[in-house]
């Protein structure tokens, strides 16, 4: 229950939702020019992307709560 945290953790969200984007897009492109790793791996890319946005969205669950949250 750390205001200062939660607070960092919400502007911290918007530089990963940035770095996620380029990231899927990467990945993406590389997808599409068939390329044989990115291929092979696409699969455990996408499911460890989709994963870490589900942790980067409960993660500013909590810090929205607390954000809000009278002390």
């Amino acid at each position: 229950t750390d205001p200062g945290l939660a607070k960092r953790i919400t502007v911290e969200e918007q530089k990963y939702c940035l770095l996620s984007s380029q990231i899927e897009k990467n990945h993406k492109e590389r997808v599409l020019k068939k390329q044989k790793e990115s291929v092979e791996t696409h699969e455990i890319h996408w499911k460890l992307l989709n994963a870490m946005k589900r942790i980067n969205s409960h993660t500013c669950e909590i810090a929205d709560v607390i954000l809000s949250a009278e002390w």
